[in-house]
């Protein structure tokens, strides 16, 4: 099965992120689309960095030392 990239579809937004076999994968939901669908992070990040950038933005957290 080819992909939303593959298929012409439109990135709206990634809406999770799991890895498989040290690989991250995202969940990307399309324009138009109800269903999300699986992405491999490579394609994401160079098809639409933009989405890519403001996952991490929304959802990496940063511990601080305990010093």
């Amino acid at each position: 099965m080819s992909s939303g990239f593959e298929r012409g579809l439109e990135p709206l937004e990634i809406v999770g992120a799991t890895t498989k076999l040290d690989n991250v994968i995202f969940f990307m939901k399309w324009k138009y689309v109800e269903r999300v669908e699986l992405v491999n992070s490579k394609a994401a990040k160079l098809v639409c960095p933009q989405l890519v950038i403001r996952f991490y933005e929304k959802h990496i957290v940063f511990v601080k030392d305990k010093e």
